[in-house]
């Protein structure tokens, strides 16, 4: 995908049945991040219709997924949620998710199917407790 072109990526895009796309202000796709939110209608030839989220600020900073990514890597969910501006959450699918591996190793407040519970995730896996295998994964804040 890395050298894939604007143009051709939103047509995977086409292919793949995306109708809808909702993006951040600075978005930008394909080789070289030439495409962005002023060429996706065109690329898209009108078939893939766009919502824009305009620029969110905190503190003086942008928000962005990368510096969610850096609070939940580094634990700090309260922080993360904050940013959000919802809790983080996390359902399982057949056990799995791949945003646990997101998490830095600790435990977390959480809950479960709407259960408070205390969740240790260790090298992107639930250690304990068990949990249902399509659980719904609250994160309240991280362990004090």
């Amino acid at each position: 995908l890395k050298h894939t072109s604007h143009q051709d990526f939103m047509l995977s895009l086409i292919e793949l049945g995306v109708k809808h796309l909702v993006v951040g202000f600075d978005f930008s796709y394909g080789y070289k991040h030439l495409g962005n939110i002023e060429t996706i209608i065109d690329d898209s030839m009108g078939q893939i219709s766009l919502t824009i989220i305009d620029k969110k600020m905190l503190n003086g900073a942008k928000i962005g997924t990368t510096q969610i990514k850096e609070c939940l890597l580094n634990g700090l969910i309260t922080k993360a949620n904050q940013l959000l501006g919802f809790p983080y959450y996390i359902k399982l699918h057949n056990g799995n998710a791949p945003q646990l591996s997101l998490l830095r190793n600790g435990t977390y407040h959480v809950l479960i199917d709407d259960h408070q519970n205390i969740l240790s995730i260790l090298d992107g896996q639930i250690s304990t407790p068990q949990v249902s295998q399509n659980a719904l994964i609250t994160f309240i804040n991280e362990q004090e």
